[in-house]
């Protein structure tokens, strides 16, 4: 199949298909402006079994689940986790338990948006000094080019890495961060048998 069929395959697929937005707020969110993530499960599959059974985690399962569904659940809707149950299910201790993970994970993403704007700071000034330093030496003639070239390269590379890292990777970590705040501020609620 050669490259220019694809992009027009491609092209028919998404005419007919629904965006992702569309396709989010007709499978997630109810009237009430919350996008609703149903688990069906009976009590043995919610903790992990090789935890504390004193200070239990959630099972791996159902924080792969949740992540797999809120993915394509746009930042801007609140998730409520509806659990489905044959049994009496602990819902504050469940809540608790998520909001506990997902909490881990936003403190995580806060420290690699600090290290990044740190990181592109302590990029952008080694660069101004390696650029400043070669403008200096240039104008000495003692000096001999290849240095002088070294502080060149160094100091433009510098400048380059601090403009990617505070540019694009933050722009990145900032979308994990509200993806991440959205599943911190879940709400769980158990279903109506």
């Amino acid at each position: 199949m050669n490259k220019k069929r694809i992009f027009e395959d491609i092209k028919v697929l998404k005419a007919n298909h629904k965006t992702l937005r569309e396709f989010a707020k007709e499978k997630y969110i109810d009237e009430e402006g919350f996008a609703n993530i149903h688990i069906y499960l009976d009590s043995s599959q919610i903790y992990n079994r090789l935890t504390n059974p004193l200070d239990p985690e959630l099972s791996d399962e159902i924080i792969s689940y949740i992540d797999k569904e809120a993915y394509f659940i746009p930042a801007e809707y609140p998730i409520r986790v509806i659990l489905h149950s044959n049994e009496e299910l602990d819902e504050a201790k469940i809540e608790k338990k998520l909001k506990e993970h997902y909490w881990k994970l936003l403190v995580d993403k806060d420290d690699d948006l600090k290290r990044n704007g740190f990181l592109s700071i302590i990029l952008f000034v080694v660069g101004i000094l390696f650029l400043s330093t070669f403008f200096v030496l240039q104008n000495i003639p003692q000096t001999k080019d290849l240095f002088n070239e070294i502080f060149s390269i160094i100091g433009s590379f510098a400048i380059w890495e601090s403009a990617d890292c505070f540019l694009l990777t933050r722009n990145r970590l900032k979308i994990e961060y509200l993806n991440d705040a959205q599943l911190a501020l879940l709400t769980l609620k158990t279903s109506d048998k």
